[in-house]
């Protein structure tokens, strides 16, 4: 759960390029498959295709290879599944809770060795008991020292302008505009371009 920007579907993305070394025994034995939640849905449909199907067209539209029920349905009973599903709180309002029931429902019923990950923005978090929430916090002063200091190494800012940007962010960082490193890596370019940052 974090705000917009936060990095939660980056998050999701570095799981699927680094997933075999997840603490997971026998991590490389798992299949990945990653979907926006938006996409049970299709054409913006009232009744939500089944999970199955969901994942069957997931896994087409983000790895082109075409798999069956059964293909899907022996990893999910082997409990060799990280299932990543991004994006809850743009799903329609009105069908959110009922579509968050019925995938938790379905997970529930399956191996519990399987990983299912969903993200979510506050106002999409459905809280569901026993189930593990992580939030995502606001960037603090610390983190924006860092991040600057990464992109300084990787010759994409210059080491002088750092006090003068960091001392610039103190007063976005209180009114809460600079909260994320979506808004963060965006001021960079700003200042590499004004010398200044925007009040």
């Amino acid at each position: 759960v974090g705000g917009a920007g936060y990095g939660k579907s980056l998050f999701q993305k570095n799981i699927i390029n680094n997933y075999e070394n997840l603490n997971i025994f026998r991590a490389i034995e798992y299949i990945v498959l990653y979907g926006e939640l938006k996409s049970f849905y299709p054409n913006n449909v009232d009744t939500p295709i089944s999970v199955l199907e969901f994942l069957k067209n997931s896994m087409r539209s983000n790895t082109l290879i075409e798999v069956s029920d059964e293909f899907i349905q022996h990893y999910l009973d082997s409990g060799r599944c990280i299932i990543l599903l991004d994006a809850l709180d743009e799903v329609d309002k009105e069908k959110r809770d009922s579509l968050h029931e019925s995938v938790a429902s379905f997970f529930k019923k399956q191996n519990p060795n399987n990983k299912v990950c969903i993200t979510s923005r506050e106002r999409g978090f459905i809280p569901e008991k026993d189930i593990e929430v992580l939030n995502i916090y606001p960037l603090d002063r610390n983190q924006i020292e860092e991040y600057v200091d990464k992109i300084i190494a990787l010759g994409k800012f210059e080491a002088d302008d750092k006090p003068s940007f960091i001392e610039q962010t103190d007063q976005l960082i209180s009114k809460g505009f600079l909260s994320s490193f979506l808004v963060l890596s965006l001021l960079v370019n700003i200042y590499k371009a004004e010398r200044e940052l925007p009040e």
